[in-house]
């Protein structure tokens, strides 16, 4: 008896929930798979440009994916503008990658995100970018140089990097979450046009929500390496090549060209694994060690070399700790200067301040006090075709 009393209810909970979804054709539909946002320079009232590319999913249609771009004051406004364009509805269910503009990124990218966060249908595990130029520029570009699906080429250019974890994660789930955070900014990747072609040349990293500061890919690794473990990464390295000569595979007398003006011998590593640990050891002083242990293999060098004896691979290893200890310093200062906690310091510092709210302003006047000393252990496991 209470069965036959609670289907009627079910049914119509069913039927009042259809209701409140929107019907939609789908061969009728442009589903927004990419989109940039540029900043219009010769607008006084903050315009924006969005240039969108959906994916169409009619038979009939001549190509599947198409260009189009619209202006306003929001999102929705210019996404609005742009449809004028289309004869299909756009939705917004299945953005890859939003493409921010150098100049829209260095203003803030929190506001064009509320729209997405507050979207049901966009999945927080789509790509967040930035370019040096207008993202306009690079997804024309992109458009006719590429005949393959624009929206997966570029992310797949992306998680690429991220899944050899080259790369911190750039979803719109982890933006967010590291922008409210206490003590850790953001790194999104950097795809700029070269040679007519979008490239992926390095990363960005964020103060907040703004972007202040490009860094290079290897150096975006090391941030990566801090903030988690890491494995099967390609690296390169380099040593003194004074350091080696006696370990040089051939002779200068033997007929080949002499080094000239070389210093260094470039080094190409795989790493197998590697973990960072960052740690205040001086709250008072704001003095932070970071320990960092790598086990690598050594593929290749510049120029060939005998290093086979535990002597050489000893030597390698000191100098490998000296080359990356460097580049973490130079790193540090470079995001220092920029105002951007990217390695997470502040994270640290709440953290063992249990009890205490430290908020994001006061962490902001600590930061450029704070100083690492930065211990490097490598440990080269084997040769790979060196050996």
């Amino acid at each position: 008896m209470q069965m036959s009393k609670l289907i009627p209810i079910v049914f119509i909970i069913i039927l009042l929930l259809q209701a409140c979804l929107p019907t939609m054709q789908i061969e009728k539909s442009g589903i927004i798979n990419t989109r940039g946002i540029d900043l219009l320079e010769e607008s006084e009232n903050s315009m924006i440009e969005t240039t969108i590319i959906p994916y169409l999913f009619d038979p009939n249609a001549q190509d599947i994916t198409s260009i189009l771009v619209g202006k306003g004051h929001t999102i929705k406004e210019a996404r609005d503008e742009a449809s004028k364009q289309s004869s299909y509805v756009l939705t917004p269910g299945q953005i890859r990658l939003e493409l921010y503009g150098k100049e829209a990124a260095e203003k803030g990218i929190l506001p064009y995100l509320n729209t997405l966060i507050r979207d049901a249908r966009v999945s927080e595990t789509m790509q967040l970018a930035v370019t040096n130029q207008t993202a306009k520029e690079v997804l024309m570009s992109e458009q006719t140089s590429i005949t393959i699906n624009t929206a997966q080429y570029l992310q797949d250019l992306i998680v690429k990097e991220i899944k050899r974890d080259s790369l911190p994660s750039s979803s719109l789930h982890d933006f967010t979450r590291e922008v409210e955070h206490v003590g850790l900014d953001p790194v999104l990747p950097v795809i700029d046009v070269v040679e007519n072609w979008p490239t992926l040349v390095g990363a960005a990293a964020f103060h907040r929500d703004k972007y202040v500061q490009q860094i290079t890919l290897s150096e975006a690794f090391l941030i990566n390496l801090l903030r988690k473990r890491v494995k099967d990464t390609p690296l390169d390295a380099y040593v003194p090549l004074d350091n080696y000569k006696d370990k040089i595979a051939y002779k200068e007398d033997e007929g080949h060209e002499t080094f000239g003006d070389e210093e260094y011998i470039y080094i190409f590593l795989s790493l197998l694994k590697g973990k960072g640990k960052l740690k205040l050891v001086d709250e008072e002083n704001l003095h932070y060690k970071a320990d960092i242990e790598m086990k690598v293999e050594l593929l290749e060098t510049s120029i060939p070399m005998d290093i086979k004896t535990e002597d050489t691979s000893k030597r390698l290893e000191k100098d490998l700790n000296k080359h990356y200890e460097k580049q973490y310093e130079q790193l540090f200062s470079k995001l220092q200067e920029a105002k951007s906690d990217a390695f997470g310091l502040g994270r640290v510092y709440t953290g063992t301040r249990k009890g205490s709210k430290t908020t994001i302003e006061q962490w902001q006047e600590k930061y450029p006090n704070a100083t690492i000393e930065f211990n490097i252990d490598i440990t080269i496991r084997n040769y790979g075709t060196i050996d």
